[in-house]
């Protein structure tokens, strides 16, 4: 629902307003850590938006921005600011959403809000920051060719999406296309519009006192004279029938496999819980049968995704596994007949109770954990969704029947549409 239909949801001291520039601000205040506060601040809308030929230049704006410093602080200057304070600030342009966020202790809140302030009114963006910031990528990327996960993970979303170059990595011939004055616009343009941006603090901080920070930093920011023109819808079209690929990486000494269904059903508020429960009880059961069978769960992991986050079209489950390169071939036809098994003869009581206790002391663990509420508040901002289901979405999957669950079971994906990505020395 919108963020202006936010009822009062006093049993989560969850609060919020909205400041005259336009920028929402939503406040939890806990005491699960003493002295510990996270603050994100987010947008929908990223370099996606922009002319594949000037993508790079948007993706490495805000880190030639940071490294460029904020009003009258260098970068170098900036860095020891945040130290001296104990802060964590990250600024990020991603493919689809704008962030700052990071952490403070209590004292530190005033300056990470001031710093927040300065993105939006007294932005730097110099030609060291500019040559810093190419410096680190580059560096960065020789790093990551060297890294096997990283490889498999490009292979993976590029089968998976059918090559949306949106969600491809940057490469070191993307860095040569960066242009200073491009990237600095659209560094402006990314961090101008506070009526596009929502604010999370949660933490343990004293209501009043933050509001009258927020107010002193984050009412002052002016509104836009105009919107940045950055939020856009984008779909990943999985590849139809079954896929099968190997990716040859040097580096690996076993092989990794996924096997990644596209999920069948819209996802709104009550049915992300649904889908969640859903993998955790086929990780369950593809546990105990790999066990059964090879004396090992080959660190079987089932996963929901969503490929263009936050957006919500398309999503994926996906099944990991890894395994010596001789068992491959076993294994994955052990993980399509335990899928079967499920879809037609569904799962049973005891089954069901046993991952319900499990799901529970991971609800508990989760909502006791500060940076879980502000990712999560931050998420049902953009998807414009009630936060009461944080709460409620744990209740509504211990009332799911093993009826309810089977008929999710086999209606949610197909045994004739995934993919099978294996990775091998």
């Amino acid at each position: 629902m919108p963020a202006s239909e936010l009822p009062d949801f006093s049993e989560a001291s969850l609060s919020q307003i909205r400041l005259p520039n336009g920028m929402w601000v939503w406040f939890k205040p806990t005491d699960y850590e003493t002295d510990q506060i996270c603050i994100k601040v987010a947008a929908l809308g990223g370099y996606a938006s922009l002319p594949a030929v000037d993508r790079s230049s948007g993706e490495l704006a805000a880190s030639i921005g940071r490294e460029s410093g904020l009003g009258e602080l260098t970068g170098d200057q900036v860095s020891v600011l945040l130290y001296e304070n104990s802060l964590d600030f990250e600024l990020k342009i991603q493919a689809f959403t704008r962030f700052i966020e990071g952490s403070s202790k209590k004292a530190g809140l005033e300056t990470f809000l001031s710093c927040v302030q300065k993105v939006f009114t007294k932005q730097r963006f110099t030609e060291e920051g500019y040559k810093t910031a190419l410096t680190n990528a580059k560096t960065s990327l020789q790093k990551l060719s060297c890294d096997a996960d990283y490889a498999y993970e490009a292979a993976f979303l590029n089968i998976n999406s059918q090559g949306l170059k949106v969600l491809q990595p940057m490469g070191p011939e993307d860095l040569t296309k960066v242009k200073f004055d491009f990237a600095k616009d659209f560094y402006k343009r990314a961090f101008s519009d506070p009526s596009e941006f929502v604010c999370v603090i949660v933490g343990s901080f004293d209501y009043d006192h933050a509001l009258e920070l927020v107010n002193k930093y984050l009412a002052t920011i002016p509104q836009a004279s105009q919107p940045s023109y950055m939020a856009q819808s984008f779909t990943s079209t999985f590849p139809p029938g079954i896929t099968q690929k190997e990716i040859h990486i040097p580096k690996r000494t076993d092989a990794v496999t996924c096997l990644t269904f596209p999920w069948q059903k819209t996802m709104n508020e009550r049915k992300i819980y649904k889908m969640a429960f859903t993998c955790q009880i086929i990780e369950a059961c593809l546990r105990r049968a790999i066990t059964q069978k090879v004396k090992s769960s080959c660190g079987v992991h089932v996963s929901y995704e969503f490929p263009v986050y936050p957006f919500l079209e398309n999503p994926w489950i996906s099944i990991h596994f890894q395994s010596d390169v001789g068992q491959v071939e076993e294994l994955k036809q052990l993980v399509l007949g335990e899928l079967k098994r499920l879809q037609e003869q569904g799962i049973t009581e005891s089954e069901i109770q046993e991952i319900k206790e499990l799901e529970a002391g991971s609800d508990v663990f989760w909502l006791r954990e500060n940076y879980y509420w502000s990712s999560m508040l931050t998420n049902y901002f953009l998807w414009k969704w009630n936060p009461q289901w944080i709460y409620l979405g744990a209740k509504l999957t211990q009332d799911l029947s093993p009826e309810k669950i089977n008929i999710l079971i086999k209606a949610a994906f197909s045994l004739q549409n995934y993919s099978v990505i294996t990775s091998k020395p």
